[in-house]
């Protein structure tokens, strides 16, 4: 017989739980609340991500709007264009 060290209710009914059985059920619980907040954190990134992206669109087409002429326009497309190969 083994030593009973927990009783819970599970829709409605009373179950009983050995010391092993509580320490699986708690690594599993510890388990998914650990993926859980990982889950949010990547979501979390992924929106800051986006805001980033559409801010840093929104400057690009202010500075573009703000660029009077072709000429100012051709050269300042090539200097964004060397910034990429550089990297």
């Amino acid at each position: 017989m083994k030593a009973i060290f927990g009783i819970i209710q599970i829709k409605g009914r009373y179950e009983t739980l050995t010391i092993q059985e509580i320490k699986t059920n708690f690594i599993m619980l510890i388990t998914r609340v650990f993926k859980f907040l990982q889950f949010i954190k990547r979501k979390e990134t992924s929106i800051q991500a986006k805001c980033f992206n559409i801010c840093r669109h929104t400057a690009y087409i202010k500075q573009l709007k703000n660029l009077s002429n072709e000429k100012q326009f051709k050269a300042y497309y090539k200097r964004k264009n060397e910034h990429k190969f550089l990297k």
